[in-house]
């Protein structure tokens, strides 16, 4: 048959049959697109209109099923920092230093007094109330004795128990004290001195650092400044340097410095009334502190990227030109210019595409948009059954019974499409 006096016939059928027609907005002209009938709301199509010059406005923004954002949902509404999570902490708990550095005859007593080591030492309060143990070194007469030089410090023991004496010349009166091996006139410009198994333990944290350290197995953290202690019971795993690192952690304890431009991918643990539930967080430029065993840090990501997915929470940056093409609770979507938040355990994205006169046919799923140029004709099928569209403007449809096959010049004197032909 031919395709030119099919599509009269459809027209004449059409007019008789409103199940059978489709409207669509042509100008303030109303069109019928052959062989293609409404399916409820499966097909919005010929959204565009002429312009005054006679050129066809082909726009996107019309469109029923490309989605532009929605307001509620920006990136302000996604809570980004953990003051709502458990363990939130303003800043990192440090404790303070319990010696001056500068002054040696702090570190001796330090080493020389019983509390020196408890965890609360590292109050000021607690370092004034320290008790003193008696100390076994005293001035030495003449050439005899030992000579701690300036800047050192000098251990020695009695029955395991590790002493410490300051700058000056000293003798040990007691016969079952002895310097220690190695131990005499140790310099202090050391970041760390160990004696004795550890038993005494001298930790310099230089600024921009802190050190980590565990005292009878809890975590701790240390301030700048030079810290002591005597218990045997302390364990030193360095120090940190919170200026080059994005993320550091001790034990519960975790710091995360997001960089201008980045977003932290992170797991917190959030109370309400009734439970709690470990959530998936972007959290945005700054420090983060928190002390938490559930916390987890799992990278940074560019907020300029395209898509940026975390467990629930997926963030499209569609820039003008393009579309994203996603499929959401089983069902395929996309996505216009802008920025979309998305909250959902069922998502994945699928890419983007570009809109332009290149691209003439976007698909995705059971959507299909297509502009039609002047000077082309739109070939597809509906229902199982042969269709066209020769008018210029933009079409959509969001049904699994339409199939684009291509598109042909309209000066095209053969045009076949299945069973049908035309000259």
């Amino acid at each position: 048959y031919s395709l030119y006096i099919n599509f009269l016939s459809k027209i004449d059928m059409s007019k008789n049959n409103n199940n059978e027609k489709m409207n669509g907005i042509y100008g303030d002209e109303e069109i019928n697109l052959i062989d293609l009938k409404p399916a409820d709301e499966e097909v919005e199509e010929n959204v565009s209109g002429e312009e005054d010059d006679g050129s066809i406005n082909m726009d996107f923004d019309k469109l029923k099923f490309i989605e532009n954002p929605v307001e509620e949902l920006s990136s302000n509404r996604l809570p980004q920092t953990l003051s709502d999570c458990v363990g939130y902490m303003d800043t990192l708990p440090l404790l303070a230093p319990n010696a001056d550095q500068s002054n040696p005859q702090t570190i001796v007593d330090m080493i020389n007094s019983v509390a020196a080591s408890d965890e609360s030492a590292s109050d000021e309060s607690a370092i004034a109330g320290a008790v003193p143990r008696k100390t076994l070194h005293h001035d030495a007469f003449g050439a005899f004795g030992h000579t701690v030089r300036t800047g050192c410090i000098s251990f020695y023991k009695k029955f395991e128990t590790v002493y410490a004496a300051p700058e000056g010349r000293w003798w040990i009166w007691d016969p079952l004290a002895n310097w220690m091996n190695g131990g005499k006139n140790v310099s202090l410009d050391q970041d760390v001195i160990r004696m004795n198994d550890d038993q005494v333990l001298i930790i310099r944290i230089i600024e921009g650092n802190v050190g980590l350290i565990t005292i009878q197995g809890v975590h701790h953290l240390l301030d700048v400044g030079t810290h002591v202690f005597n218990s045997g019971t302390v364990k030193y795993f360095g120090p940190k340097n919170l200026a080059n690192s994005n993320y550091m952690n001790h034990g519960p304890y975790h710091y995360v410095n997001v960089p201008r431009g980045k977003n932290a991918k992170v797991w917190a643990l959030v109370e309400s009334v009734r439970e709690k539930a470990l959530v998936p967080r972007l959290i945005k430029e700054g420090e983060h502190f928190i002390r938490s065993t559930f916390f987890k840090f799992e990278g940074m990501v560019n907020i300029s990227d395209e898509y940026i997915g975390h467990d629930s929470i997926h963030i499209l940056n569609v820039v003008k030109g393009r579309v994203a093409k996603a499929n959401c609770d089983n069902e395929p979507r996309l996505f216009g210019e802008g920025l979309h938040i998305i909250e959902s355990p069922n998502f994945s994205f699928m890419g983007m595409e570009s809109i332009s006169m290149d691209n003439l046919c976007i698909s995705h799923g059971t959507i299909t948009i297509l502009q039609v140029p002047r000077g082309k004709i739109a070939l597809l099928w509906k229902s199982n059954q042969p269709c066209l569209i020769d008018r210029p403007g933009l079409y959509e449809f969001n049904s699994n019974d339409v199939f684009f096959k291509e598109f042909v010049d309209s000066s095209a004197r053969y045009i076949e499409l299945g069973a049908k032909k035309g000259r």
